[in-house]
């Protein structure tokens, strides 16, 4: 894919934040995330991933500010996200992307015997893991690498 360009003129951006669902989300809620983001980041040029640890969200964005912005807007007032803590905004104007086969990738995060086998289209633990290995002077990469670091091992208290 060649490298990351605003057709409106304007800058492109990567934001990288994180948030906590109100409860552990099933694969329908997933799902409508999936197919919600999907659909939009594909018709605003927005490519990324989104990682569920437990109740934890991570999510890339990377494409034209403008769009990413709108949506960055979207996501603050969505129900299914609170604590919403931002950990990087980038300018990438002109580099490759990270997610450029991916208008939302997604990956469950956590220990084997925690991930459900609920039949979710997931991204290859080892694909995440190369594709942040092919880009390690991102800021980004390093941010999900933390974030994959922490909750790969986590064990989380499930709610009675």
């Amino acid at each position: 894919m060649p490298p990351l360009r605003s057709a409106e003129g304007n800058c492109v951006k990567t934001i990288v934040y994180s948030s906590v669902s109100p409860a552990v989300p099933d694969a329908n809620t997933v799902l409508s995330i999936l197919d919600t983001a999907r659909t939009c980041n594909r018709a605003h040029g927005i490519r990324g991933a989104l990682l569920v640890a437990d109740r934890l969200y991570m999510q890339v964005l990377e494409g034209p500010a403008a769009a990413v912005d709108r949506l960055m807007d979207n996501i603050c007032r969505d129900s299914r996200h609170a604590c919403i803590v931002w950990w990087l905004v980038e300018d990438v104007d002109g580099r490759t992307p990270m997610f450029s086969d991916w208008t939302m990738a997604f990956s469950r995060v956590g220990p084997v015997e925690a991930r459900p086998a609920d039949g979710l289209e997931m991204m290859a633990h080892a694909s995440l893991h190369a594709i942040l290995a092919a880009h390690p002077d991102r800021a980004a990469s390093r941010v999900v690498r933390g974030f994959l670091e922490a909750n790969e091992q986590a064990t989380w208290p499930r709610p009675r």
